[in-house]
């Protein structure tokens, strides 16, 4: 798969598209409207369009066989989800990203193996720790240099 710095710009739509990509290797338009027809309620062409852009934004490659065009992500699931969560992560001020982090653990459900390792995770991290986190924005962005 190609590893190269793009825009990680996409819809929701295109998410779900992604993810039946990225979960199958190689699929059709069928298939994607089979795999989604209980979530989404997409036509055919709608599936089309969303592959379209999908292949025009460098996330997929397509092959003609046949009569049927077959698809194939060109960006690796893992890669594409940490960028959007250290972009989404980024945009916040530095002094609050321990507890949008804290909010996120809070809400959401995970294993207890994933816990395990955010135990560790966090113990490892707790040893080099500063005792604070500089703001990074600037005057008049956030409450800190209040």
């Amino acid at each position: 798969m190609v590893q190269k710095e793009k825009s990680f710009s996409i819809t929701q739509a295109e998410w779900e598209i992604m993810k039946v990509i990225w979960a199958n290797d190689f699929v059709t338009s069928r298939q994607v409207l089979e795999i989604l027809s209980e979530k989404m309620a997409w036509s055919m062409s709608t599936v089309k369009t969303l592959l379209a852009r999908l292949v025009e934004k460098n996330f997929l490659s397509t092959e003609k066989q046949g009569k049927q065009f077959i698809y194939q992500a060109l960006v690796e699931e893992e890669l594409a989800v940490n960028y959007i969560l250290l972009d989404d992560l980024n945009k916040i001020c530095h002094k609050k990203k321990g507890q949008a982090l804290y909010q996120l653990i809070e809400k959401e459900e995970f294993s207890q193996n994933d816990i395990d390792q955010l135990i560790h995770l966090l113990e490892e991290k707790k040893v080099n720790a500063p005792k604070t986190v500089d703001c990074n924005c600037v005057v008049g962005q956030c409450h800190c240099h209040k």
